[in-house]
């Protein structure tokens, strides 16, 4: 609602403030574009930075905005030369370089193999290395190095860039968050753990964070603390489907037994086809409740979501069996034992029923 009454009211009064729309000026086009870009009307603002550019090409805020709205529209390569555009108007245009980076990290991410991958990340790095040298905003410029560390794989120097990052701006929380993923990359928990602490009390209204933090707290093994912080996730962000899956799993995890099928039936409502473990923890809360039809029903939807989980087979198969479906039951059990040869438990429910 907010897009639909905020942009049309924007753009009257900028046409009636130069007469008509084809009278803006690239000021107007640009001011606009902005908003767009800030509404998520990607295709908007791409029509809007190109409307600011046939009256002016060489405005190097507009290329950049350009180069924005292709990025989120998936237009990649455009986006390059957007803000390849833009670095060679302004050199010290550093918001160009940051996209630019994310633009050959997002290539990176489409590469059909390794080394396409290494070579657009490469890009990245070396697009950074440039901006680290225009000396505008370390934080932003480190972090973006991080997360480009990050998907190469070298986690130490991703850790390494979060926490010059820190250095520059302490106690961001994105950083903080970025630097927590690092460290759980590396198995240091403990420091994950501490790193998404400082990050809640940097941004305490952050449901995002709060359920990120409870969850690696489940890790960690502290079920009351994780419980906490997950209630305080949904408590802020009542639509976070993450938060109400990891609240159901902990619940779960106590025995609280019907609070868990409340909370993970508001995560597969709020999202049904982004987490087939929330389907998983409820076939789960049903088997404890002997409940085997609604059990089959939602590891079912589990295992269509995740085929290569040999839990979400071994369990469903277990409903089947319960529910005098042998048939069923084998077929799950084997499939179990084709993903892991080595489950034990699936194997020993199959010379239980017979293969």
């Amino acid at each position: 609602m907010r897009r639909l009454l905020l942009i049309p009211l924007l753009l009257a009064a900028l046409a009636m403030a130069q007469g008509t729309q084809k009278d803006l000026s690239p000021d107007a086009w640009v001011l606009l574009g902005n908003q767009y870009l800030g509404e998520a009307a990607y295709d908007a603002a791409l029509v809007a930075f190109k409307n600011a550019l046939n009256k002016d090409p060489d405005r190097v805020d507009a290329l950049y905005g350009l180069g924005e709205a292709e990025l989120r529209l998936g237009l990649v390569n455009a986006a390059i030369e957007s803000l390849k555009r833009a670095i060679a108007l302004d050199p010290q245009h550093l918001p160009s370089y940051l996209a630019l980076a994310r633009a050959y990290a997002k290539l990176a991410r489409q590469a059909e193999d390794a080394a396409t991958a290494r070579f657009h990340l490469n890009k990245a790095l070396s697009v950074l290395k440039d901006a680290e040298r225009i000396g505008k905003d370390p934080a932003a410029v480190y972090n973006q190095m991080g997360v480009v560390y990050q998907q190469l794989g070298d986690h130490e120097k991703a850790i390494a860039a979060f926490k010059k990052a820190l250095e520059a701006k302490p106690n961001d929380p994105l950083v903080l968050y970025n630097l927590a993923i690092a460290e759980l990359a590396q198995g240091r928990l403990d420091d994950a753990l501490a790193s998404l602490k400082q990050a809640v009390e940097a941004a305490p209204f952050d449901g995002f964070l709060w359920a990120r933090y409870g969850a690696l707290l489940a890790v960690k093994g502290d079920a009351d603390a994780a419980l906490k912080a997950l209630k305080k996730a949904v408590e802020l962000n009542p639509k976070n489907a993450t938060a109400w899956s990891y609240l159901g799993q902990v619940l779960l995890d106590k025995g609280r037994v019907d609070e868990a099928i409340e909370a993970l039936n508001r995560a597969v409502k709020l999202s049904p086809l982004a987490h087939p473990e929330a389907y998983y923890y409820l076939g789960l809360a049903y088997l404890k409740k002997g409940d085997y039809k609604k059990a089959r029903f939602n590891l079912t939807k589990a295992v269509v979501l995740a085929p290569e989980s040999p839990d979400y087979h071994y369990y469903l198969g277990l409903a089947n069996e319960k529910l005098g479906n042998l048939d069923g039951a084998r077929a799950q059990y084997q499939e179990a034992l084709s993903l892991d040869p080595k489950y034990q438990r699936a194997r020993e429910a199959l010379n239980r029923i017979g293969e």
